[in-house]
């Protein structure tokens, strides 16, 4: 009898659950969950540009990196800096190789290779500099140094504090081996450049700027 009730039971369920699936509460779908950082950032570049932009993608990939980036990574090396000798004068030549070096600042160092101090772009004035003008009235002594193992966190923290734009990047025996600036870190680790805006000291022209 048991085995009779339960095959009759069986047919009748089986008859039955199509008719009553539209009555079941919809299945819950168990959210993906990355199971380590390459995974999340797996889900990161698949997700459509209409949830999140390739920008913001970049900075939240840059954002995941930073306790690994030190400022060797940011640095502008040495070999790719535009370096003045103490005794240099400011002839066209060198003006030609400043500007072409695509910095804005430039180290001058001595017979040793110690850096004594640096020479804003902005402080050129080409139309005032003869060829005979010594680089030491432009010269900038004021100097800030980090370590190429410095963290992000560091080097923001020397920024602060100094209130520079800029540091020398020195190895443990204070040989010049680059040079970083807050500019380059927001642009390599943010994808975040400066606009074209020059008038921050002019309140008009900030209050009535265009966004």
């Amino acid at each position: 009898m048991a085995p009779l009730f339960y095959k009759m039971m069986t047919k009748i369920v089986r008859s039955l659950d199509p008719k009553l699936e539209r009555f079941r509460p919809p299945k819950r779908s168990v959210p993906y969950v990355p199971k380590n950082r390459r995974d999340f950032e797996g889900v990161l570049n698949r997700s459509s540009d209409a949830i999140i932009s390739e920008q913001q993608k970049y900075i939240v990939a840059a954002l995941l990196r930073l306790d690994k980036i030190r400022a060797k990574d940011l640095m502008l090396p040495k070999s790719k800096l535009a370096l003045l000798k103490e005794d240099e004068k400011l002839s066209m030549f060198t003006l030609d190789r400043l500007s072409k070096s695509g910095t804005n600042i430039f180290p001058v160092v001595n017979k040793e290779g110690q850096v004594l101090g640096v020479i804003h772009q902005e402080d050129i004035d080409i139309a005032r500099v003869s060829e005979d003008d010594n680089i030491s009235p432009y010269l900038d002594e004021k100097l800030y140094y980090v370590r190429p193992d410095y963290t992000i966190e560091q080097l923001f923290s020397v920024f602060l504090r100094t209130g520079q734009g800029y540091a020398i990047v020195i190895d443990e025996k204070m040989h010049l081996v680059g040079a970083v600036s807050l500019e380059r870190l927001f642009s390599m680790v943010f994808d975040v450049t400066p606009d074209d805006f020059c008038e921050d000291s002019d309140i008009w022209s900030v209050a009535n700027r265009k966004l």
